[in-house]
């Protein structure tokens, strides 16, 4: 294994350090500026010095893209990690310290363990548009609930802002309606046209997998892609104990859940196999969301096979206990 680099990103600087196989020191934690130019030339540097590395630093919205950028640039391979594993890797140590330089150090040997994913993905303009949509999305949500709450509580708005508020309201529409089609147009046809044989899943869903999934090959298995969707149950155990509940990791995209789980919605009430499904869950006493995590993890599974396989969606007979989520 090569040499690990762990950065600790913020807006302006990073903090980057470097630990051998055996988690040894190599280069003690330097600050950065976060620029594609300061950081190739650092790796540039430590390449020059060590030979091949590997990098690994945390998701943080799109302040990590340089260190993405600069590591790619280079030809070295990029770990990405889940801002929830560094949280709870923190948690675990005894002193529970937190500082930029023990962040780049803690970084560093969470790549050595083999966390993170390995991406080149940067530039992901269907993504990018697809946050922005969500973001407007949300806006315009709390504009009417705004509204609503007014109304409720008998408050009168200031004379002549109703037509302005309508206006608002018409245009975030307008908008959001141009993002969502800009995303569907940056999905490949072939790619939309194998998802959309899926019943339930539409132009819209087959964008938002596209934007957020990526390169389906990253995932080995349809159980990793629905652990990548935080749609994978928690598991607690003590002892010969073990306890599993609906409730989900909620890792991963929002976006993605909710899209995954409209989808399913509209499965349920087209597809006879999915239905029959949902209804023996629904017979086992859960209630209508508790039923609808198995069947989206169900889905999932409908969308990792056709995705992989590029193959037209095939409706076939569906034995019980046939898909990992029946079990769970």
């Amino acid at each position: 294994m090569n040499p690990m680099v762990g950065f600790d990103v913020a807006k302006n600087t990073v903090v980057g350090t470097v630990l051998d196989t055996g988690c040894q020191l190599l280069v003690p934690p330097a600050t950065i500026r976060n620029t594609d130019e300061s950081l190739q030339a650092w790796l540039a540097g430590l390449k020059a010095q060590y030979g091949e590395l590997t990098v690994c630093c945390e998701s943080t919205g799109y302040y990590h893209y340089p260190v993405v950028r600069a590591s790619v640039a280079l030809g070295l391979s990029c770990r990405v990690l889940n801002p929830i594993v560094t949280k709870q890797a923190t948690k675990a140590t005894i002193r529970g310290k937190k500082t930029d330089a023990s962040d780049a150090v803690l970084i560093a040997r969470l790549g050595l363990r083999g966390e993170g994913v390995i991406t080149t993905d940067v530039d992901n303009q269907a993504k990018v548009l697809l946050r922005v949509s969500d973001k407007l999305q949300v806006m315009s949500q709390s504009l009417v609930l705004l509204e609503r709450s007014m109304a409720e509580r008998r408050i009168v708005p200031p004379a002549g802002s109703e037509i302005h508020y309508q206006a608002c309201l018409e245009a975030l529409k307008v908008v959001i309606v141009r993002y969502r089609t800009a995303v569907i147009a940056k999905v490949p046809r072939d790619t939309l046209d194998l998802l959309t044989s899926i019943p339930g899943v539409g132009d819209k869903t087959a964008a938002v997998l596209v934007a957020e999934v990526g390169d389906i090959a990253r995932f080995a298995s349809a159980e990793k892609l629905v652990a990548y969707a935080g749609l994978d149950p928690r598991v607690r155990q003590s002892g010969i104990s073990l306890h599993r509940n609906t409730r989900l990791t909620k890792r991963g995209s929002p976006s993605l859940r909710r899209a995954i789980y409209t989808a399913a919605n509209v499965t349920r009430q087209h597809d006879a196999g999915v239905k029959a499904y949902y209804q023996r869950k629904r017979k086992e006493g859960r209630t209508h969301t508790e039923a609808m995590i198995p069947t989206c993890r169900r889905l999932l599974n409908r969308i990792y096979a056709v995705w992989t396989e590029r193959r037209l969606y095939e409706k076939r007979t569906e034995r019980t206990g046939s898909h990992p989520e029946e079990r769970g």
